[in-house]
């Protein structure tokens, strides 16, 4: 009986540990380099500053500015729409380590990301490619996620 539990558990350790190997879920996504090279390509960039003044239109006009966290993101809002470029570098740096962003700009880790350089005329890269591949729903999304961040959360 206890060489029957014995094997019944191996089974489901390797079992366990295949699936966990070929599921696309937990597949490896972008690396760090990846993660650089998008939060500095100009029409990711571009992408997310507009998602940044939209989640920042809908805050200000919410009705909410009763509750400390709401004061701090009314706060925040009125930063982001005062200079939404010196805002957009750091939201694009930070929602590119969320994986609902990453995975799909790096077919979940699968496409190593290079940046566009330009030399003698000729345009090498695949960021701006691969950056059309994330979604305005995931962008908003992880905007939405890390806005909270930049002013301490709640």
């Amino acid at each position: 009986m206890i060489r029957t539990l014995k094997l019944c558990l191996l089974h489901t350790l390797v079992i366990g540990a295949l699936w966990l190997a070929l599921s696309p879920a937990f597949a490896a996504s972008g690396t760090y380099n990846d993660q650089g090279i998008l939060a500095n390509d100009l029409l990711f960039v571009q992408r997310v500053r507009a998602s940044m003044i939209s989640q920042s239109l809908n805050i200000s006009s919410d009705g909410k500015a009763t509750l400390a966290i709401d004061l701090k993101r009314h706060a925040q809002v009125q930063a982001i729409m005062d200079n939404p470029d010196g805002w957009k570098s750091l939201f694009a740096g930070a929602i590119v380590t969320q994986s609902g962003v990453l995975n799909l700009a790096t077919a979940t880790g699968t496409v190593v990301l290079t940046p566009m350089v330009t030399t003698n005329g000729v345009t090498t890269g695949n960021a701006d490619a691969q950056q059309a591949n994330v979604t305005d729903a995931a962008i908003d999304s992880a905007v939405s996620g890390v806005f909270n961040s930049f002013f301490g959360g709640q």
